[in-house]
């Protein structure tokens, strides 16, 4: 299942994005992030879930780009829990991503 990031899921992202990055983040500081992007709506964050456990996200943002001169969402992170790729779990999470952002 691909929906939308809650607040209640900020620790299973945290950890994921530390797998991203090879290296533990500080979290107070990933906290306050991930909340601000949670509240702004140029900002998405998608997880998908097997069994309950998040395996993977995709985050990204929408802003007005001048060579483009109109908006565009740009991937900013994104990433699937090692041992669940190959399995079409970024594939789903682009796909999903794609049908529920609308640029005006």
């Amino acid at each position: 299942m691909v929906r939308i990031a809650e607040i209640k899921d900020m620790r299973n992202v945290y950890k994921l994005i530390c797998e991203l990055e090879q290296q533990r983040l500080p979290y107070a500081q990933f906290i306050s992030i991930y909340k601000d992007q949670l509240e702004n709506p140029w900002y998405f964050c998608f997880v998908a879930e097997i069994n309950g456990e998040i395996v993977g996200i995709l985050n990204l943002r929408i802003e007005n780009q001048l060579r483009h001169v109109q908006k565009v969402a740009e991937i900013t992170e994104f990433v699937v829990k090692d041992g669940f790729r190959s399995l079409g779990i970024g594939k789903r999470l682009l796909s999903w991503q794609k049908k529920t952002i609308v640029c005006n």
